[in-house]
């Protein structure tokens, strides 16, 4: 019997696409500033490459100062990161849908979020969907270390020790397929993929059972049907 759901953050409840793009805005500013550079150049060039890296990529600012011949990069890259981590601007919204499905399974369901990132930023963001209500736990991998990330099967771990359930009362809702469904199957902790956001187009295990926004409330019956199975194993 499922007793939690628990979900990703980043591109699973909105296009984090969107927090990169205001922070991208604001280092530019100051990159710019510093160095006397064309800050529209500067972050056209941050952000393709972030299109054609992804998040997980952490060398984009390093290569933008070589790229642009820039120096003290040692020294400024700190301030870039507080920067990335402490803004404050970004116009964050939900996927449509994703309040109905919060609030629906929130009526049957433990809801917990398991998130990886910097502790700050990511309760921030939380605040500013507005979606703290609807989870009774939330796991921020920068709360208990850097081998708490993703994916890292720790937090995982820790909610069903803290909840007292096993791998068989959970299922874990995320979007990307290196990062959320690793520790999902070494757990045995059943995954619905869903493909939105920057990693939408990388492949996964074809048994995973994936959603698209477009079919969103598709989800209930995944749900559902893991349900049906757990109870006929059991019965059997």
């Amino acid at each position: 019997m499922i007793k939690i759901i628990a979900f990703d953050l980043d591109n699973t409840l909105y296009n984090h696409k969107q927090y990169i793009k205001s922070a991208y805005n604001d280092i530019a500013k100051f990159v710019a500033n510093k160095h006397s550079l064309n800050k529209e150049n500067y972050y056209k060039w941050i952000f393709q490459r972030w299109k054609e890296k992804g998040s997980s990529y952490n060398k984009i600012f390093k290569e933008s100062y070589k790229y642009f011949n820039l120096k003290n990069f040692n020294k400024d890259i700190n301030r870039i990161l507080n920067i990335y981590h402490n803004n404050r601007n970004a116009d964050l919204k939900l996927y449509e849908g994703i309040v109905d499905l919060l609030y629906q399974f929130n009526k049957e369901y433990k809801l917990i979020l398991i998130t990886d990132g910097h502790v700050n930023t990511q309760k921030y963001k939380i605040d500013k969907l507005k979606i703290r209500k609807y989870f009774n736990s939330i796991y921020i991998s920068g709360e208990f270390g850097d081998e708490f990330y993703k994916p890292s099967t720790k937090m995982f771990i820790k909610c069903m020790e803290d909840y007292n359930i096993k791998s068989e009362n959970m299922i874990y809702i995320g979007d990307n397929p290196n990062l959320d469904y690793p520790p999902c199957k070494k757990l045995d902790i059943k995954f619905i993929r869903l493909k939105a956001g920057e990693y939408s187009n990388i492949d996964i295990d074809d048994s995973v059972k994936e959603v698209d926004l477009k079919n969103l409330n598709y989800i209930f019956k995944l749900v559902g049907d893991i349900n049906e199975k757990n109870s006929c194993i059991n019965n059997n």
